[in-house]
């Protein structure tokens, strides 16, 4: 379970789109019900999907566009809408 910030190609009232950044992005805005902490992926989805968005992309995350968006969630994990790719530091099954 993980924090919660959203993403938008297009521009949501009240969502801030940081110099450099392609998307609009919110962790806390009316439309998202305020902050979330501690939800699973899919409520996490869920809740950027109501509110107009869709799951930042971890570049999108490391690039910074939804950094200082609200929550206090610049040190949190987050959830993103990029698949894990698998550890490669791990030998080959027998």
């Amino acid at each position: 379970r993980h924090s919660v910030r959203c993403c938008s190609a297009v521009s949501v009232p009240g969502w801030q789109r940081h110099p450099g950044c392609a998307v609009w992005a919110e962790s806390d805005g009316t439309r998202m019900g305020g902050c979330h902490v501690y939800r699973s992926f899919f409520q996490a989805a869920a809740i950027c999907a109501a509110a107009g968005g869709r799951l930042c992309s971890s570049r999108e995350l490391l690039d910074g566009c939804a950094s200082l968006t609200g929550c206090n969630h610049d040190n949190d994990l987050i959830w993103s809408s990029t698949a894990r790719e698998p550890d490669r530091r791990l030998p080959p099954p027998p």
